[in-house]
């Protein structure tokens, strides 16, 4: 990983940044995607440090450096929606589900009815035990995108699960095989 350039192009620091995080070299990755200049694979780089900076047991520079993403107009507003959904997961995994739920609202407040966040946030109401609103949100997506097999999948699985609709969830659950047969989640 150390024979490169003196000066390697930002597409290559961000390649050996991931091969870097593939091989569990924390500090060497976050040094490459740390290198990356300003433009594209900027914003993918500051993702990825924040994701090891978590890794390494630093929440608070995570969450830190996801925020100063969130905050710059001029990232890929992709890459900005991602890092709501990354500090939701982030602290979700750490078990501040209020503050990963707050997280995700953050992002919806400024991406409206994005799928992603939509579908994170019917997540963390279904972790909760709010029903009602994970159905809600999920039905949102689905009456955005019909065709969406995996939110159909769920929005069974949720029915049935949780409510024990098993008739309406069989309907979802059918339309999600009818458009993804081999999915081994939609068979299940």
């Amino acid at each position: 990983i150390t024979r490169d350039s003196a000066t390697p192009s930002s597409s290559r620091r961000l390649l050996l940044g991931h091969v870097a995080e593939a091989l569990s070299l924390w500090d060497e990755a976050g040094r490459r995607y740390a290198g990356v200049a300003a433009g594209e694979g900027r914003d993918l780089a500051t993702l990825r440090s924040a994701r090891i900076q978590a890794l390494q047991g630093h929440l608070d520079a995570a969450l830190d450096t996801l925020h100063e993403l969130q905050a710059d107009t001029s990232a890929d507003g992709e890459r900005v929606r991602d890092a709501y959904l990354l500090e939701a997961e982030l602290l979700e995994s750490s078990g501040r589900s209020d503050d990963a739920l707050a997280a995700i609202n953050r992002g919806m407040a400024i991406f409206e009815a994005d799928p992603a966040l939509l579908y994170a946030r019917a997540m963390a109401h279904e972790r909760a035990d709010r029903v009602d609103a994970a159905l809600a949100d999920l039905r949102r997506i689905i009456d955005d995108n019909p065709r969406d097999a995996h939110v159909l999948n769920a929005y069974g699985y949720t029915l049935a699960e949780r409510r024990r609709d098993y008739s309406g969830a069989l309907a979802f659950v059918r339309r999600a095989h009818v458009l993804e047969p081999d999915s081994a989640p939609i068979l299940d």
